[in-house]
This record gives structure tokens, sequence and C-alpha cells, in this order.
């Protein structure tokens, strides 16, 4: 069990990471500091004394609300000055004191955030070269990009319906396929097919891992290649394996490769500032890729699934698309899920054998984790989440029940597919010290049967709500 003085010194990192937070987004939106007095006072007031771990967790989590909200009540304060068709004479400025100038919002093209990319992601091997294009969501940018498919001459063949095989399990995305009948044929990723959409790291309720490596050197020799790769990496943030899947792709491979991520989990220090897609175009021809990227920003607008100019200035966050810091924040969520796959599989005897990609190469990591019951029944998952709030209460944890990932705390809930066998998903999140390892140990004795799974009633919830 971790000690008390290495939990208040895991939560003193978190503190001034925080703080460090505050300090560079005050100094960029000055009237947001008002705002943030008291909720530094009361952080301050937390560290008084030798309080439980748990009172300054809760003062960690407080604080960061605290400055979510004070960030982006100042941005909507600047960005609705102005109408979303802005008259010809006015010039529409974010709460950092940044010019934004557009007609009519759809057309809102955020240039500077675009061009932040560029230092944001590692560059491609030669002689691949990329664009990137922001949307208002990840879906966003893959629609966009399935729709560029079907009407861009070269990227498939002529021949309709294009085959598309789904190397993942993500069940948007097979949704959204779907929404393309005449167009789009699904096919299996071992047979021929015009394009394919690959998820390095994909989960069901089990994981799965695409070694990107191994299937570029495929995809170069197949006998028809296909033309088209579209790899979304949300799950991996900036962890992916793209640069080793171009570098392995053979010179008359696909023409283009679309990355698509959701910078709203692993990219925004778990505040969810705004939705945001990022859509990434590589190519090996520069007037290719800039051709294809003014096609799909037509396409943006058309479909107005740009970001709104609120999202614009919410994203204009120093730690959004800032390298170093999501890196350092992207890679303690691995390692925290990760430590807990680990802790829960050695002496498991409740669960189904763990599924996670840390167990099976521990260079590859997921931010969060999946546990099926060897009883697969509703009713006993409905006594699982009893079981865990109601531990998590008595032994004090900040282990909250919801949904998503990539947030500061830890979260849980039973995902109770539609077609599918239900499942408990453990997010761990960035915080480090107490409630981090003693959620280890809570799933680790239930896994064992040290801890009964059963109906305790009357829990509303863990030791603490937030995310």
């Amino acid at each position: 069990m971790i000690s008390l003085e290495q939990a208040f010194r895991a939560l003193n990192e978190e503190r001034s990471e925080l703080t460090a937070l505050a300090e560079a987004a005050g100094s960029r939106a000055p009237r947001m500091n008002d705002a943030l007095r008291h909720a530094r006072t009361a952080l301050t007031s937390a560290w008084a004394g030798e309080p439980h771990p748990l009172i300054r967790e809760q003062a960690l989590e407080n604080f960061a609300r605290h400055l979510r909200h004070s960030w982006l009540t100042c941005a909507a304060e600047a960005t609705s000055r102005n109408f979303r068709s802005p008259a010809g004479i006015q010039t529409s400025v974010t709460q950092t004191g940044k010019s934004h100038h557009f007609g009519y919002e759809r057309d809102l093209r955020p240039e500077e955030l675009e061009q932040k990319c560029h230092d944001f992601f590692a560059p491609p091997p030669a002689p691949w070269c990329v664009e990137h294009l922001l949307f208002s969501s990840g879906q966003a940018a893959m629609t966009a990009s399935l729709i560029l498919l079907d009407c861009e001459p070269g990227l498939v063949p002529s021949l309709r319906p294009m085959r598309v095989a789904h190397m993942g399990t993500y069940f948007e995305t097979t949704a959204l396929l779907r929404l393309f009948p005449s167009s789009i044929e699904f096919t299996e990723g071992d047979s021929g097919f015009d394009a394919a959409i690959v998820e390095p790291v994909w989960c069901d309720g089990d994981f799965g891992i695409t070694d990107m490596a191994k299937l570029a050197r495929r995809l170069s020799f197949l006998e028809t290649q296909p033309k088209t790769i579209i790899v979304d990496t949300t799950l991996r943030g900036r962890h992916d394996t793209l640069d080793e899947f171009l570098a392995h792709l053979h010179a008359s491979g696909p023409v283009c490769v679309f990355r698509v991520n959701s910078g709203l989990k692993l990219f925004q220090s778990g505040l969810e500032l705004a939705n945001v897609g990022i859509l990434s175009v590589f190519g090996r021809d520069r007037a290719t890729v800039e051709g294809l990227t003014r096609r799909l920003s037509e396409i943006r607008t058309l479909l107005d699934s740009g970001l709104r100019f609120a999202d614009v200035a919410a994203l204009e966050f120093p730690a959004f698309l800032n390298p170093a810091a999501t890196l350092e924040y992207e890679t303690a969520i691995f390692e925290h899920n990760a430590l807990l796959a680990r802790a829960v599989a050695d002496d498991n005897r409740v669960f189904q054998p763990i599924s996670h990609p840390s167990l099976a190469d521990g260079v590859v990591g997921a931010p969060y984790c999946v546990f099926r019951l060897n009883r697969d029944l509703s009713t006993e998952y409905d006594r699982l989440e009893s079981t865990i709030q109601a531990h998590a209460r008595s032994r004090r944890l900040l282990f909250s029940r919801g949904g998503s990932f990539g947030f500061r705390g830890h979260r849980f809930e039973v995902v109770r597919p539609d077609e599918d066998a239900p499942f408990l998903r453990v997010a761990m999140g960035r915080r480090p010290g107490w409630s981090c390892a003693g959620i280890n140990r809570l799933l680790r004795d239930i896994a064992s049967g040290r801890i009964a799974i059963e109906d305790h009633g009357g829990c509303d919830g863990a030791a603490a709500q937030g995310n």
C-alpha cells in the first residue's frame, strides 16, 4: 500500500502542474485571474497541516474544474460580442487578443491552430509530407475523409461500390460506413480492398492491436494495392506508430494516408475544453497533399463541420497542442492503466483472462482497462458496480462512476452493448498517488475473490464525484 509520504509527494506533482497551467492561462487571459483567486486559496488551505490524501485530491479536482470554468467563461464572454456573421467592419477577437476574420462562422479557418499541429506531431519520414485540418469532432473528420473517397478521382478505383476494410471495432465508424450503402462495401482485411480504416489499438470488450509495420509491408506487396488508408489513432494519442507505418510502405504503396484523431481526450490536460477532430493528410507529392487538403477544407465548409469561434477560443488554452505537456500527460495515463491491468492479471479468479495491450506488448498502451466477469450476467455487473462504489467509499478513494477516458482523475462504468455481453471499463487518469494506488488494490482484491461481489444497496457514488 502507498504510504502517506508517497501519496503527498505524488499529489504535490499534480499541484505544481495545475498551478503552472493556471499561470500560463492567466498570462494569456488576465481577466480569468480574479475568478481563480478563491480557487487558489482553497487549494492552499487543503495543503495546510496533514489532512487525509483524499482531501487534497478533492481540492485538486475542484481546482481543475475552476480552471476549466474560468477559461471557458472568458472565452465565451469574448466570442459572444459579435454575431456568428459579423459585420464587415467588426473584428472578432478571442480572450487572448487574437483576431479572426470571417464572414460566416462556418467559413472560419483556424489556421494558427492548424499550423501548431506541425510542431505538435513529429514530421513524417521522407519522402512523405503532411498537412493538417481541424474539424468539430473526430467523427466529422472521419466523415469528411469518406466523402472525399467517394468523390475524388484517384483515391479509389472508379468501380463502385468501393471495397473498404475496417481493421478495428469502433462502433461509430462501423455505423458511419453503413450510411454509404451504395458506394461502400465491407470486406475482410485479408482479402482485396480499395481502401482501409485501421485502428492501431481497438476495443470491443477485448483489446486488439494492429502491427502497423507488418501491415505496411503486407499492403506494399498486395497484387492490387489500396490507394487510401485512414488510420484512427484516438486511443494512442501522440504515441501512435504512424511514422513506422509510413516508413515501411513500399514506393508503389498507397497514394494517400489520412490520420484521424479525436483531440478531446488526451490532448487537453483532462479538461475537455472543446470537441475537436484532427485530420492529417499524408502523401509523397506536396501538390497532391495540398490539393486534397483544399478539397477537404471545402467539404468542411459545406458540411458546416468546422470549429465554432468559441471552440477556437477554448483551444487557445496553453496546454492544447503543446507536445511536451501532452506527451507527459498521456504517458502517465497509459502507465496507470498498464499498472492496473497487471495488478488484476497477477491474481485473477473472478474475471475472464485480462485483455490489455500492455500485457501483450509492454510498449503499447491504452487509456483504459476492460474486465469481463466469469459469470457474464447483467445482474452480476449491477452487484459489481455496487461493490466498487461501496469499497471505494469505505477506503476513501476518489473513484467516479462515469464514461469516457483521459481525465485527470479515475472513472469506472459498466458498458452494456446492444448486441454483446456487458463489461467493466476502468479508465485510470493522470493523477498519481493515493486513489491511483488504492484503486489498483481494490480491483485486485475483487479479482482475487478477497472481496465478494454483492449488492450493497444505497450507494449512489464513489468516495467523491468528479473527473
